[in-house]
């Protein structure tokens, strides 16, 4: 029973913020020395920690620490999920008080000393989480503390008071929750192991882990609730794109996901090398809440893995379709290189590369699950 533990300190806001970005550093700055410590478990697993309860304790939530409808939270806050507390459960009775400290996030924050912290152990990376107030009607989002440039221009966008008819910037464009398709091809024509017909238990392992390695960047890197899809195109002609993802989005463990299930899927398809490999390339399409992410996030990715990869999606900049390889952590051809060439965006690009508007329609993803 809450065997975990969480640290974070927020701060409440009233459109219009000013300077968000100082206001992000002062509270990491903060965060170690003034943040405040306890177990933690998500909003929709209420019932199922105050069943683990011994007899003679309780757990309610404050439900005064919920976000004001009309304000923005900045949270900064690190989680590890293994942790050794211990207590006396023959002390009774017990008055459990969890704290909404912002998106699903609930940390028991009353009694103080209702537990003792032996250790914690783990990866625990430092995150920045923006939850807006009810009235605004835009999800919470997270991003990782050296992703302050993300925050700032999430916060810029919604930072204006909705009650106030300001929803619309001076752009005129109103704020939205919305999902973009990207589309990541990772070259394998140079691999002699994946010219053959059927692929063998060694080669698909390499493939899946390939896949992974991946996938567990761009969770640490551009998002940590992405979904993802194996783009397969069986041999009749379609697309057969096959889920994965974490278990449970909010789960702050690294790597979040593993190669297994996605394997035992491949395996039990029966999915051929031509069907798993087009265009010398394997393709994973993921989805996430902003398209801007080419000119820092990617390149995050791409100093994580070992291995170049295009990417496809839409530009916010360019208003279009677009292309841009990444290497070692920097940009190769592409987009972000030379925004004039007209090789580089639209719909003759895409047809180039095999792909269609209609691949970055999440409706188009019919899913084969994991």
């Amino acid at each position: 029973m809450f065997q975990n533990d969480l640290t974070f300190n927020y701060e409440d806001l009233k459109p219009p913020i000013k300077h968000p970005r100082a206001i992000i550093e002062d509270l990491l700055e903060k965060h170690d020395e003034n943040g405040v410590a306890g177990a933690f478990f998500y909003a929709h697993e209420v019932d199922a920690r105050k069943a683990e309860l011994p007899e003679g304790w309780s757990l309610s939530i404050d439900e005064n620490t919920t976000v004001e409808p009309t304000k923005i939270r900045i949270t900064i806050y690190h989680a590890y999920d293994e942790a050794c507390r211990t207590f006396d459960e023959h002390l009774k009775p017990v008055q459990l008080i969890g704290s909404r400290i912002g998106g699903e996030l609930i940390v028991i924050t009353s009694p103080e000393l209702f537990s003792e912290l032996e250790w914690a152990r783990g990866e625990s990376y430092v995150k920045i989480l923006v939850t807006p107030g009810a009235a605004f009607g835009i999800k919470s989002r997270e991003f990782y503390a050296d992703d302050t440039v993300n925050a700032v221009k999430f916060l810029s966008k919604i930072g204006c008071d909705p009650l106030s008819g300001a929803e619309e910037d001076q752009k005129g464009s109103a704020v939205q929750d919305e999902s973009f398709i990207f589309i990541t091809q990772i070259g394998v024509d140079h691999m002699d192991e994946f010219k053959s017909e059927i692929l063998e238990s060694e080669q698909l392992q390499f493939l899946a882990e390939l896949v992974m390695d991946f996938a567990n960047a761009t969770l640490l890197r551009v998002q940590s609730d992405t979904t993802f899809y194996l783009r397969i195109r069986p041999v009749a002609g379609g697309l057969a794109p096959v889920e994965f993802g974490r278990e449970g989005k909010d789960v702050p463990h690294f790597p979040a996901i593993k190669p297994g299930p996605l394997l035992h899927s491949i395996k039990r398809l029966n999915f051929s090398s031509a069907e798993i490999i087009h265009n010398d390339a394997i393709e994973i399409a993921f989805v996430v809440n902003s398209s801007d992410h080419w000119d820092y996030n990617f390149l995050k990715v791409s100093e994580y893995v070992s291995y170049p990869f295009t990417v496809f999606g839409y530009h916010p900049v360019i208003k279009n379709f677009a292309r841009q390889i990444y290497s070692d952590g920097d940009y190769d051809a592409g987009i972000e290189v030379n925004p004039d060439e007209e090789g580089y965006v639209g719909a003759d690009m895409l047809d180039r590369a095999g792909l269609t508007a209609d691949d970055f329609d999440t409706k188009s993803y019919t899913r084969l699950k994991c």
